[in-house]
């Protein structure tokens, strides 16, 4: 699975939870991982190499800071 693939399946996931209180309408793959990288809870990497495959250790970083700051 690559990032982009992981952040697109966790953003459809987890995202009706927020996402008609911020009034947030549906993004693309690539403005989700601008979005993701504005916000915080991605790095620089992961918006710059997006078709990389993950690990266990950005998969972890990634929910734990999208949790933290999007939840």
């Amino acid at each position: 699975m690559t990032i982009e693939d992981f952040v697109v399946q966790i953003w459809r996931g987890l995202s009706p939870l927020f996402q008609n209180s911020r009034g947030l309408s549906p993004l693309s793959p690539q403005d989700l991982l601008h979005y993701g990288h504005i916000t915080g809870w991605l790095e620089d990497q992961d918006e710059a190499h997006p078709k990389a495959q993950i690990d266990r250790r950005t998969v972890a970083r990634i929910i734990h800071q999208f949790m933290k700051l999007e939840l």
